[in-house]
């Protein structure tokens, strides 16, 4: 550990940090807290000093209640990003320059406080939401005339006689295999092979 440096300590949130995740093609990092804020940094890598970190954006109510996860979509082009909610939202946001800002251009509303979510890297519009009560959500964001909506497209069952929250999801990248715990300590492989679009 005597060769570990903290290169960078950043301002933005005043409650614990929940969740935090660096974009698929690394320009930016994403964090969300307890306060119910998200923020966004940029990302400038030198080659012979350390990265500096900016807060581009700061959504200082980004939610109505606690922020647990947030996942960005898939694709090096792609610069959307999820969040998930106890207020029982998954929002979607994206990222414009000049000026620049993390613009809402979806939320999709569920029955339960959302725990966690995660785009699949084997079609770019879609991604798995999972539930306070145990369900996991297969979406699809969807465009028309320059607008964008949230589709559900399935659920899967959770097999407990109890509710118990959908804590991790995680998506093969090699495969269309999707990776399900839950706060029991369960931990469940679904094959969604037939259940990717494009």
């Amino acid at each position: 550990t005597n060769d570990w440096n903290v290169i960078a300590k950043l301002p933005g949130h005043k409650l614990t940090v929940t969740t935090l995740q660096f974009s698929r093609n690394t320009k930016y990092l994403a964090s969300a807290s307890r306060d119910r804020s998200v923020c966004v940094f940029k990302v400038e890598q030198q080659d012979t000093s350390p990265a500096s970190f900016h807060l581009m954006a700061k959504q200082a109510k980004a939610h109505d209640r606690v922020v647990w996860c947030l996942d960005w979509q898939h694709g090096q082009t792609n610069q959307r990003f999820a969040t998930a909610s106890r207020d029982k939202k998954v929002k979607i946001w994206e990222i414009e320059d000049e000026p620049f800002k993390a613009k809402l251009v979806s939320t999709v509303t569920f029955f339960h406080s959302v725990q966690s979510v995660a785009w699949c890297p084997h079609s770019h519009s879609l991604f798995a939401v999972g539930l306070e009560n145990g369900q996991v959500f297969l979406c699809q964001l969807q465009w028309e005339n320059g607008n964008a909506a949230v589709k559900q497209l399935l659920s899967l069952p959770c097999h407990m006689s109890q509710p118990v929250a959908v804590l991790s999801l995680s998506w093969s990248p090699s495969f269309p295999l999707l990776a399900v715990g839950n706060a029991g300590g369960c931990l469940r492989i679904w094959d969604m092979s037939n259940s990717i679009l494009d």
